[in-house]
């Protein structure tokens, strides 16, 4: 398991808009250190526009390279207020294994 806090920022309706999120994914293979390991998650995100608030459930499902190392790119794609994609690099702070 993974929690994450995101935040980004867009536009919605012409007007300048901030979309905060509280994620949780489950990680099938998280110390693998080569390749390819996929994730599926879900949580809430609230969008915020001029001191309105919409609020969505998340889900989501991705692919990560090299989910065991320090570094590694991730592939998402998800729904929760339309359509979410993401493609990005992610540094990770590794907890021991247990």
């Amino acid at each position: 398991m993974r929690a994450g806090v995101y935040a980004s920022v867009g536009a919605f309706d012409g007007e300048v808009t901030v979309r905060p999120e509280g994620i949780l994914s489950f990680h099938l293979n998280p110390y693998r250190r080569s390749g390819v390991s996929p994730y599926a998650g879900g949580g809430i995100a609230l969008l915020l526009i001029r001191g309105a608030s919409r609020e969505y459930i998340v889900g989501l499902i991705g692919i990560e390279w090299r989910p065991g190392t320090g570094s590694g790119w991730f592939v998402e794609a998800g729904i929760g207020g339309g359509v979410r994609l993401a493609l990005g690099h992610q540094l990770r702070r590794r907890a021991g294994r247990r």
